[in-house]
């Protein structure tokens, strides 16, 4: 093979990797951001407990997410978890729950801080529960359904 074919083939084989490359770290950053943790010692996934009926005091929080409308109620009783819900831009509740942990524990309080979203929507926040304050992470899928939910400690 002439030098020239070789410095081609080189310089194909160089753009062609790079590219690659690129494309890889771009996939990479873009699922770090969008779910800047991976579950590994962290407990969950929770679903929650189903509500009975609709809070009727004033919500802790009212956090915007895209489409929808997440609200922290504060727990009905001292036994149960705070309440979590997500409203439809037309004030509908789309799901409601108990944001409880594991068996034998007790959530006290939460507050969601910021959301990303490109697969679907992952809310952070922090979580007040028996192992202390810790972080949180809810899925959120994009039609708004629970996917689940995680507290890390």
């Amino acid at each position: 093979m002439s030098r020239s074919i070789l410095l081609k083939i080189f310089k194909w084989l160089a753009v062609t990797i790079t590219i690659l490359t690129l494309l890889l770290v771009v996939a990479i950053t873009v699922f770090i951001w969008q779910r800047p943790w991976i579950p590994f010692l962290d407990d969950g996934p929770f679903k929650g407990q189903p509500i009975q009926s609709l809070p009727k005091t004033a919500p802790l929080q009212v956090f915007p997410v895209r489409d929808f409308v997440l609200e922290v109620y504060a727990p009905l009783s001292k036994e149960q978890a705070p309440i979590v819900l997500l409203r439809t831009q037309d004030k509908r509740v789309k799901w409601a729950v108990h944001a409880e942990g594991m068996e034998n524990t007790h959530v006290s309080s939460l507050k969601f801080i910021d959301y990303r979203t490109i697969f679907g929507t992952t809310v952070r926040g922090t979580v007040q529960w028996t192992y202390g304050y810790e972080a949180m992470w809810w899925m959120i899928g994009r039609d708004g359904s629970l996917k689940e939910y995680w507290y890390s400690w």
